[in-house]
């Protein structure tokens, strides 16, 4: 990684506090977490729906890594598509953002 490198944190059916941990703990890293991907949820102003496309053309837009810190099946389901290699999508991996090719590339 790289001093200035923008992390997208993805964070599902969990409170913030794990990202604000996760944000605090890699600065000078710019940790993002604009807002939950999904159904928008009733009082839930950060929620936005979004396909895969979307979500994809974003990331390669300004960002450097996706850590995927609690997902759900949901979420595994509607943005596979994004990723190399989808039998990577779990709990705790990062995923480099390849801008040429338009997918998240597992680090190992």
């Amino acid at each position: 990684t790289v001093p200035n490198a923008r992390i997208y944190f993805v964070n599902k059916e969990t409170s913030d506090v794990p990202y604000h941990i996760f944000r605090f703990s890699l600065r000078p890293m710019r940790v993002v977490h604009p807002w939950s991907k999904g159904e928008p949820v009733y009082g839930n102003i950060w929620s936005r729906d979004f396909d895969a496309n979307a979500w994809m053309h974003g990331l390669t837009e300004g960002t450097d890594y996706v850590y995927l810190y609690q997902i759900n099946n949901d979420f595994r389901n509607k943005f596979s598509s994004c990723f190399e290699d989808p039998d990577a999508i779990a709990n705790g991996n990062i995923f480099y953002v390849d801008k040429e090719k338009a997918k998240l590339v597992f680090v190992e």
